[in-house]
């Protein structure tokens, strides 16, 4: 089992006897995927793991989470990245995990997509909102709906429409306005496998390397990136190589 934090990237280690993690991946005509995971060793992911690392975790610059391990070691890692005042960016994947207002109130910034922002709402907030729906909202009502779930910054990925943004506008993160949307990058897409996690690792690498940019710059450049990743097949071998002038 890994542990990952990032300021560069850290990363810890803890035995285990389970098998590791797997998933299987089906990808359509049109690149879309469907993912059937058998978690592993990440399922037995511990808070006294999370415990024993706590140096490692204050020391980030940010820490990414999201939820294919247990909810309360994920709870006690963001907890303790809180404490330590540590920006905790959390991806609630997959929709269908367990989660708590407890644990999303220890996000910074909640990054979900638009099926797993259905869920956390009917799920949390009690509003029934279908996820094919969820991109045609105008901008007033995503972001009111973004204000019930979370008073943090959320962050809504909407693949081919973009990306949703919306923050309390006491803490607008350096931007000039507290909601607003950024638009998909244009590509020619082969397979959407691993965009999710191609977007929340460059943002929050983004955010470690200009913790004092506006937030803007961190999505666009996280939003190109995850584009660019759609553009060849796999999840971990599509991922773009950066080179010191793509950084600059």
């Amino acid at each position: 089992r890994l542990l990952a934090a990032a300021d560069g990237i850290v990363l810890a280690a803890e035995a285990s006897t389970e098998p590791t993690g797997t998933a299987g991946i089906y990808v359509d005509s049109r690149g879309r995927n469907s993912i059937v995971i058998g978690p592993g060793a990440n399922a037995s992911l511990s808070t006294e793991f999370m415990a024993a690392n706590a140096a490692l975790i204050g020391d980030a610059g940010v820490l990414l989470a999201q939820l294919e391990s247990p909810v309360e070691s994920i709870e006690a890692a963001l907890g303790i990245a809180r404490e330590a005042g540590v920006l905790t960016v959390l991806n609630p994947a997959p929709a269908n995990a367990p989660s708590s207002i407890s644990l999303l109130k220890l996000a910074d910034v909640l990054t979900p997509n638009e099926t797993e922002f259905a869920a956390l709402l009917g799920r949390h907030v009690g509003e029934r909102v279908e996820a094919d729906d969820v991109a045609a909202l105008d901008g007033a009502s995503l972001h009111a709906l973004c204000r019930k779930l979370s008073g943090n910054t959320v962050v809504v990925t909407l693949g081919a429409v973009g990306v949703f943004v919306s923050h309390d506008e006491e803490r607008l993160r350096g931007d000039s306005q507290p909601y607003y949307r950024v638009a998909a990058e244009s590509v020619q897409v082969v397979d959407t496998t691993g965009a999710g996690d191609a977007f929340n690792g460059a943002l929050v690498a983004s955010l470690a390397q200009a913790p004092d940019a506006a937030f803007i710059k961190h999505v666009r450049f996280a939003n190109q990136y995850a584009a660019r990743s759609t553009e060849n097949e796999g999840a971990a071998v599509a991922m773009p190589r950066m080179t010191p002038a793509d950084a600059g």
